[in-house]
């Protein structure tokens, strides 16, 4: 994998209709929560969004820690059906991350959190590694 460093901690917008709003706040509020949880690491960790990971997916936010050698692909979802959950799990299956011992998927379900943003705050603290 090549660092493009310019691109590190960038939010970026996937789509920009209304109806994605709630998609993009949570998206963006992840991505403060992971810088905030780790920043006395800064120098060891690495977040982008939408990152292609595997089989032409391209995850919400990746997160790598190269002390910890641990990589997480967090995608939020707001319709959650079996057949997006079962190949999610398996195209993740077989996502190999090179020199790290841990890759892993972590769904957001998008209609289990709120739109308050005090609510949705506390909500997020829930899923962040």
């Amino acid at each position: 994998m090549v660092i493009v460093w310019e691109d590190l901690y960038k939010l970026r917008i996937s789509n920009s209709q209304e109806s994605m709003s709630h998609h993009e706040v949570v998206k963006l509020l992840i991505l403060m929560k992971l810088l905030e949880k780790h920043k006395r690491q800064h120098n060891y960790i690495r977040i982008y969004t939408e990152f292609p990971t595997t089989k032409g997916r391209r995850c919400d936010v990746y997160y790598e820690n190269i002390r910890t050698k641990e990589a997480y692909s967090y995608e939020v979802q707001k319709n959650l059906s079996k057949d997006w959950v079962s190949q999610a799990q398996k195209d993740y299956a077989e996502w190999d991350v090179p020199y790290m011992k841990t890759s892993d998927l972590i769904v957001v379900d998008l209609n289990k959190l709120s739109k308050n943003i005090d609510e949705l705050n506390k909500q997020l603290d829930e899923v962040i590694v």
